[in-house]
Protein backbone atom coordinates (compact mmCIF):
# COMPACT_ATOMS: atom_id res chain seq x y z
CA UNK A 1 0.00 0.00 0.00
CA UNK A 2 1.30 3.43 -0.93
CA UNK A 3 1.09 6.04 1.78
CA UNK A 4 1.82 9.68 1.22
CA UNK A 5 5.01 10.90 2.91
CA UNK A 6 3.28 13.55 5.01
CA UNK A 7 0.76 10.96 6.26
CA UNK A 8 3.66 8.71 7.31
CA UNK A 9 5.23 11.49 9.35
CA UNK A 10 1.89 12.42 10.91
CA UNK A 11 1.27 8.79 11.89
CA UNK A 12 4.76 8.56 13.41
CA UNK A 13 4.03 11.70 15.39
CA UNK A 14 0.66 10.35 16.50
CA UNK A 15 2.18 7.00 17.53
CA UNK A 16 4.90 8.77 19.50
CA UNK A 17 2.29 10.93 21.22
CA UNK A 18 0.16 7.84 21.90
CA UNK A 19 2.92 6.15 23.87
CA UNK A 20 3.35 9.31 25.92
CA UNK A 21 -0.40 9.41 26.59
CA UNK A 22 -0.40 5.74 27.58
CA UNK A 23 2.43 6.41 30.01
CA UNK A 24 0.60 9.39 31.42
CA UNK A 25 -2.59 7.34 31.79
CA UNK A 26 -0.72 4.57 33.66
CA UNK A 27 0.81 7.15 36.00
CA UNK A 28 -2.56 8.75 36.62
CA UNK A 29 -4.12 5.32 37.18
CA UNK A 30 -1.52 4.35 39.80
CA UNK A 31 -1.85 7.71 41.49
CA UNK A 32 -5.64 7.53 41.39
CA UNK A 33 -5.69 4.02 42.87
CA UNK A 34 -3.60 5.23 45.76
CA UNK A 35 -5.97 8.15 46.29
CA UNK A 36 -9.18 6.18 45.50
CA UNK A 37 -10.05 8.47 42.59
CA UNK A 38 -12.29 7.36 39.69
CA UNK A 39 -9.88 7.61 36.77
CA UNK A 40 -12.57 7.27 34.10
CA UNK A 41 -14.17 10.50 35.25
CA UNK A 42 -10.90 12.29 34.52
CA UNK A 43 -11.31 11.58 30.80
CA UNK A 44 -14.35 12.78 28.90
CA UNK A 45 -15.29 12.33 25.27
CA UNK A 46 -15.40 15.62 23.40
CA UNK A 47 -17.10 16.12 20.05
CA UNK A 48 -14.82 17.36 17.29
CA UNK A 49 -16.00 20.87 16.37
CA UNK A 50 -17.44 20.95 12.86
CA UNK A 51 -15.47 24.14 12.31
CA UNK A 52 -12.27 22.06 12.26
CA UNK A 53 -13.52 20.34 9.12
CA UNK A 54 -13.11 23.62 7.27
CA UNK A 55 -9.37 23.51 7.92
CA UNK A 56 -9.09 20.40 5.75
CA UNK A 57 -11.75 20.92 3.11
CA UNK A 58 -10.51 21.82 -0.36
CA UNK A 59 -11.88 25.32 -0.80
CA UNK A 60 -13.02 26.81 -4.10
CA UNK A 61 -12.73 23.43 -5.75
CA UNK A 62 -13.23 23.50 -9.50
CA UNK A 63 -15.61 20.69 -10.31
CA UNK A 64 -15.25 19.00 -13.72
CA UNK A 65 -17.40 20.59 -16.40
CA UNK A 66 -19.00 17.23 -17.13
CA UNK A 67 -19.94 16.49 -13.52
CA UNK A 68 -23.53 15.41 -12.90
CA UNK A 69 -25.18 17.47 -10.15
CA UNK A 70 -27.80 15.51 -8.22
CA UNK A 71 -30.88 17.76 -7.85
CA UNK A 72 -31.82 18.28 -4.20
CA UNK A 73 -35.51 17.81 -5.02
CA UNK A 74 -34.81 14.26 -6.19
CA UNK A 75 -34.08 13.39 -2.55
CA UNK A 76 -36.72 15.48 -0.81
CA UNK A 77 -39.34 13.50 1.11
CA UNK A 78 -37.63 10.22 0.26
CA UNK A 79 -37.44 7.32 2.68
CA UNK A 80 -34.02 6.12 3.79
CA UNK A 81 -34.29 3.16 1.40
CA UNK A 82 -35.37 5.37 -1.50
CA UNK A 83 -32.58 7.90 -0.90
CA UNK A 84 -30.01 5.10 -0.91
CA UNK A 85 -31.38 3.81 -4.21
CA UNK A 86 -31.36 7.29 -5.79
CA UNK A 87 -27.68 7.78 -4.95
CA UNK A 88 -26.64 4.35 -6.19
CA UNK A 89 -28.60 4.72 -9.42
CA UNK A 90 -26.91 8.05 -10.16
CA UNK A 91 -23.47 6.60 -9.40
CA UNK A 92 -24.13 3.69 -11.75
CA UNK A 93 -25.17 6.06 -14.54
CA UNK A 94 -22.56 8.84 -14.18
CA UNK A 95 -18.81 8.64 -13.63
CA UNK A 96 -18.54 12.11 -12.05
CA UNK A 97 -21.13 13.05 -9.44
CA UNK A 98 -21.66 16.16 -7.29
CA UNK A 99 -23.92 15.67 -4.27
CA UNK A 100 -26.60 18.27 -3.46
CA UNK A 101 -25.71 20.83 -0.80
CA UNK A 102 -27.70 19.08 1.94
CA UNK A 103 -27.73 16.19 4.43
CA UNK A 104 -28.74 12.81 3.01
CA UNK A 105 -29.71 9.93 5.31
CA UNK A 106 -29.17 6.48 3.81
CA UNK A 107 -29.49 2.86 4.92
CA UNK A 108 -26.78 0.44 6.01
CA UNK A 109 -26.80 -0.96 2.48
CA UNK A 110 -24.57 2.02 1.72
CA UNK A 111 -23.38 3.08 -1.71
CA UNK A 112 -20.75 1.46 -3.93
CA UNK A 113 -18.40 3.38 -6.19
CA UNK A 114 -17.34 2.15 -9.62
CA UNK A 115 -14.04 2.26 -11.50
CA UNK A 116 -13.09 5.68 -12.91
CA UNK A 117 -15.57 7.34 -10.55
CA UNK A 118 -15.32 10.76 -8.92
CA UNK A 119 -17.64 11.74 -6.06
CA UNK A 120 -17.70 15.36 -4.89
CA UNK A 121 -19.25 16.89 -1.77
CA UNK A 122 -20.33 20.54 -1.61
CA UNK A 123 -19.73 22.60 1.58
CA UNK A 124 -23.00 21.42 3.18
CA UNK A 125 -23.16 17.97 1.58
CA UNK A 126 -23.25 15.21 4.17
CA UNK A 127 -24.17 11.53 4.18
CA UNK A 128 -25.55 10.17 7.45
CA UNK A 129 -26.21 6.53 8.31
CA UNK A 130 -29.71 5.76 9.56
CA UNK A 131 -29.78 3.72 12.82
CA UNK A 132 -28.72 0.17 12.01
CA UNK A 133 -28.83 -3.14 13.86
CA UNK A 134 -26.30 -5.05 11.78
CA UNK A 135 -22.64 -5.44 12.70
CA UNK A 136 -21.05 -5.12 9.26
CA UNK A 137 -21.62 -2.35 6.72
CA UNK A 138 -19.82 0.31 4.67
CA UNK A 139 -21.39 3.70 4.13
CA UNK A 140 -19.19 4.06 1.03
CA UNK A 141 -17.78 0.86 -0.48
CA UNK A 142 -14.79 0.95 -2.84
CA UNK A 143 -14.28 -2.70 -3.81
CA UNK A 144 -12.49 -4.28 -6.78
CA UNK A 145 -12.26 -0.95 -8.61
CA UNK A 146 -9.56 1.46 -9.77
CA UNK A 147 -9.13 5.19 -10.37
CA UNK A 148 -11.53 6.56 -7.77
CA UNK A 149 -11.68 10.00 -6.15
CA UNK A 150 -13.79 11.09 -3.19
CA UNK A 151 -13.37 14.80 -2.51
CA UNK A 152 -14.45 16.58 0.71
CA UNK A 153 -16.54 13.67 2.07
CA UNK A 154 -18.52 14.44 5.22
CA UNK A 155 -19.83 11.20 6.74
CA UNK A 156 -21.49 10.35 10.04
CA UNK A 157 -22.24 6.92 11.47
CA UNK A 158 -24.78 5.65 13.97
CA UNK A 159 -22.61 5.20 17.05
CA UNK A 160 -24.96 7.32 19.14
CA UNK A 161 -28.16 5.52 18.07
CA UNK A 162 -27.05 2.07 16.88
CA UNK A 163 -29.60 -0.68 17.51
CA UNK A 164 -28.03 -3.53 19.48
CA UNK A 165 -24.47 -4.03 20.65
CA UNK A 166 -22.66 -5.28 17.54
CA UNK A 167 -21.19 -3.05 14.87
CA UNK A 168 -17.41 -3.28 15.10
CA UNK A 169 -17.25 -3.81 11.33
CA UNK A 170 -19.39 -0.81 10.51
CA UNK A 171 -17.08 1.45 8.48
CA UNK A 172 -17.38 4.90 6.96
CA UNK A 173 -15.33 4.22 3.82
CA UNK A 174 -14.17 0.68 3.07
CA UNK A 175 -11.48 0.16 0.42
CA UNK A 176 -10.95 -3.46 -0.61
CA UNK A 177 -8.95 -4.90 -3.48
CA UNK A 178 -8.78 -1.50 -5.18
CA UNK A 179 -6.06 0.71 -6.66
CA UNK A 180 -5.43 4.37 -7.44
CA UNK A 181 -7.88 5.72 -4.87
CA UNK A 182 -7.81 9.27 -3.45
CA UNK A 183 -9.78 10.33 -0.36
CA UNK A 184 -9.17 14.01 0.36
CA UNK A 185 -10.52 16.75 2.65
CA UNK A 186 -12.65 14.47 4.82
CA UNK A 187 -14.67 14.55 8.04
CA UNK A 188 -15.67 11.01 9.10
CA UNK A 189 -17.08 10.42 12.56
CA UNK A 190 -19.30 8.32 14.84
CA UNK A 191 -18.76 4.92 13.26
CA UNK A 192 -18.57 1.81 15.43
CA UNK A 193 -15.92 0.36 13.12
CA UNK A 194 -13.21 2.26 11.25
CA UNK A 195 -13.68 5.67 9.73
CA UNK A 196 -11.58 4.52 6.78
CA UNK A 197 -10.77 0.84 6.34
CA UNK A 198 -8.19 -0.42 3.81
CA UNK A 199 -7.95 -4.15 3.17
CA UNK A 200 -8.26 -7.01 0.74
CA UNK A 201 -11.18 -8.23 -1.31
CA UNK A 202 -12.25 -11.75 -0.39
CA UNK A 203 -8.96 -12.11 1.53
CA UNK A 204 -7.13 -12.39 -1.80
CA UNK A 205 -6.82 -9.15 -3.75
CA UNK A 206 -4.95 -6.41 -1.92
CA UNK A 207 -5.24 -2.63 -2.30
CA UNK A 208 -2.52 -0.40 -3.74
CA UNK A 209 -1.79 3.27 -4.44
CA UNK A 210 -4.24 4.56 -1.83
CA UNK A 211 -3.92 8.24 -0.92
CA UNK A 212 -5.64 9.49 2.25
CA UNK A 213 -5.04 13.23 2.48
CA UNK A 214 -6.05 16.02 4.86
CA UNK A 215 -8.98 15.16 7.07
CA UNK A 216 -10.41 14.15 10.43
CA UNK A 217 -11.48 10.62 11.38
Amino acid sequence: IYYQINLHYKMSYIINKSFKLIGMFVCLSLSACAQKVDVLNLFKFREIPSSMFQDYVIKNYSYPTDVYVIPGESLNNKSVKEATLVLQTVLDQHSKVLLPNMTIVISDKGIALNSNQELYFQPNSKIVLAPSKIGKYQLISIKDVKNVKVINPNLEGDRENHIGNIGEQGHGISINGSSNVVIQGFMIKNFLGDGIYIGTADNIRGSSSIQIKNGIV
